[in-house]
């Protein structure tokens, strides 16, 4: 059987436009938006991290370590969820009263984390914060960026008492600063009560986020066995190759 010169061209043409729209889609998939896009830093880099182990450092410590020795920047959202858990965490018998710094490096990853401890009047410690973030650099693509953050709050539950302003408004406050919007959750935010000694997902694309190789996040809330909130926490990760 013979074909038309013009038709097998055709059929080649089509068949290549087919392959380059799907590459297209799947670059897509992996484009963040605008908004997420400010989530994440990253830059050009030809040299991996210099390796350090370092436990508590003063602020000042922590950002000459970032600054000058790691070459490395916070994100926005860090920033604004440190600001986040100070406001909401401080009340008028309550304090930040210190910020331990951590940080641990290895040639092609970066852990740096901010604990915040609160103090009350009465000298007791009810609720702390953890703030962390992970950098990583790609040899091949000779680049840096931050691929993973998460915050988490401890309170005692044996308070029977949030040990914070408004524990619900907390969350919002945290999930706007990861550009999460509250319309997402809110049915769940407003059922935050009669829970014991479980978890609940209040948001949680990370799973599908690691299939599709996208970004994923996910905010949680654990309860105690007394029905009072132990830990509410927030994560970012980046999964795109």
């Amino acid at each position: 059987m013979f074909f038309n010169k013009r038709i097998i061209h055709s059929l080649l043409v089509l068949l290549l436009g087919c392959g380059f729209l799907a590459a297209c889609d799947g670059l897509s998939a992996n484009k963040l938006s605008s908004e997420d896009n400010l989530l994440i830093w990253s830059e050009n880099r030809d040299k991996s991290f210099p390796s350090y182990d370092i436990g508590e450092m003063t602020k000042e410590e922590a950002e000459e370590l970032m600054k000058e020795k790691l070459q490395l920047m916070l994100t926005e959202a860090f920033k604004n969820a440190t600001g986040i858990l100070t406001e909401q965490l401080t009340m008028d018998n309550q304090t930040l009263d210190y910020t331990q710094y951590y940080s641990q490096s290895s040639a092609a990853e970066v852990d740096y984390s901010e604990y915040l401890v609160f103090k009350t009047s009465e000298g007791y410690y009810p609720i702390s914060a953890q703030v962390e973030i992970k950098y990583t650099f790609d040899k091949g693509k000779k680049t840096v960026s931050s691929t993973r953050e998460a915050v988490v709050v401890k309170n005692i539950a044996s308070t029977e008492q949030f040990n914070g302003k408004d524990q619900k408004k907390l969350i919002s406050q945290l999930a706007s600063a990861y550009n999460i919007s509250e319309n997402d959750f809110s049915m769940k935010l407003s059922e935050l009560s009669g829970k014991y000694n479980e978890t609940i997902y209040l948001y949680d694309t990370l799973e599908t986020a690691k299939e599709d190789e996208s970004l994923g996040k996910r905010i949680y809330v654990k309860f105690a066995d007394n029905g009072v909130v132990s830990i509410i926490g927030l994560v970012l990760e980046d999964f795109r190759k």
